[in-house]
């Protein structure tokens, strides 16, 4: 059933992404504003890539038109934010008639489960780690990574990716991840659902801290407090 593309993206424009900032990160989130699985810091985004967004209706249009036959799907996560995002993906596919149940699990139980080469699962709610440099997208799009969460293997990304990898020129290998990335998107093995906004608070009195950062690794090494 995940190897149709119009159950894929039934799923994605089920898909309430304002549910599940408020629900699994209490606001603390961002709606992406393009359609690339690819991090906002990450180095060659392509931005013109539109973002799929709910659509109750195209939904219902879409898996009209997939090989789904009411078969309940299971939806693999860990860990309590991504828990909360299942039960936001169960209702809103609740909504345009798709069964599913949860299988909750911790986060080596997850990674042994969805590791790449295991096609237990289904779908899969976690959360994805990027860097600045663009190639860090291998650690979901190559085949044998254990990131590779949807066993995505397509050779013709694979070959723009080792084409980019040895490519010296910035300004052909950002047009070679672009590429990349459309292919990417149309094939739909991901779904981005929000960017986590990371909250620093600190009590009156500190001072010398670094300006936060977007990702949960504060640096607090200069902070000090001034007493009296």
């Amino acid at each position: 059933l995940m190897s149709d593309v119009n159950f894929r993206l039934a799923v994605a424009y089920a898909i309430n992404r304002d549910e599940m900032i408020a629900i699994a990160r209490n606001g603390y989130g961002e709606i992406p504003t393009y359609g690339s699985f690819w991090a906002p810091a990450t180095e060659y985004a392509n931005t013109d890539i539109p973002l799929i967004e709910q659509d109750v209706e195209k939904a219902k249009e879409y898996l009209a038109k997939s090989s789904y036959n009411g078969e309940t799907v299971e939806i693999a996560c860990a860990l309590t934010e991504m828990t909360k995002n299942a039960q936001v993906i169960q209702a809103n596919l609740d909504a345009i008639g798709v069964s599913t149940t949860i299988k909750e699990t911790d986060r080596a139980g997850l990674s042994a489960y969805a590791n790449w080469g295991n096609t237990d699962h289904q779908m899969v709610s976690s959360a994805g780690g990027w860097q600045t440099f663009a190639s860090t997208c291998r650690n979901f799009y190559y085949p044998g990574s254990s990131i590779n969460r949807a066993q995505y293997d397509n050779d013709e990304v694979t070959a723009l990716l080792d084409k980019a990898a040895a490519t010296i020129d910035e300004a052909e290998r950002e047009q070679i991840y672009k590429e990349a990335q459309e292919l990417i998107t149309a094939d739909l093995p991901y779904l981005l659902l929000y960017n986590s906004k990371h909250v620093v608070c600190c009590q009156a009195g500190v001072e010398g801290l670094i300006n936060p950062c977007d990702v949960p690794l504060q640096d607090f090494s200069l902070a000090y407090m001034i007493e009296g």
